[in-house]
């Protein structure tokens, strides 16, 4: 019996961890609080594409000890100042994530995919 209730307690404690490593928490006067490293992700892009210039834009979240990592790799329209837009889609998805979730974004590293070309190829159908 001592045995069926240690290794029911195990398990329930591997999928509560497993739910921590997906999930960032603040602790409360009256409780815990948890956002998805999803919810955060789509802040971050939410944040990004309001930016002029982005075409679109991909973002992953990893949860650090102190707070949220962020990576958004973008596709720009062309003629545009790439370091400018870089710049303000850092600062803007930085602010809007720790304005929104209240989470602390340690960094945000900001890739440009490509130049938007507006062109797209359809596959010839004979």
């Amino acid at each position: 019996l001592v045995f069926f209730a240690l290794s029911i307690m195990f398990l329930l404690s591997g999928v509560r961890s497993n739910k921590d490593k997906k999930a960032v928490g603040k602790q409360t006067e009256i409780g815990e609080i948890l956002i998805s490293l999803n919810s955060i992700e789509n802040i971050a892009i939410n944040a990004s594409r309001k930016t002029n210039g982005v075409r679109d834009s991909k973002t992953m979240v990893r949860k650090t000890d102190n707070g949220v990592e962020i990576e958004s790799r973008l596709v720009v329209m062309p003629e545009m100042s790439i370091p400018a837009i870089t710049e303000e889609v850092q600062q803007r998805v930085k602010k809007s994530v720790e304005d929104t979730a209240g989470v602390r974004v340690e960094s945000v590293k900001v890739i440009v995919d490509n130049i938007y070309s507006g062109i797209t190829y359809k596959p010839r159908v004979e």
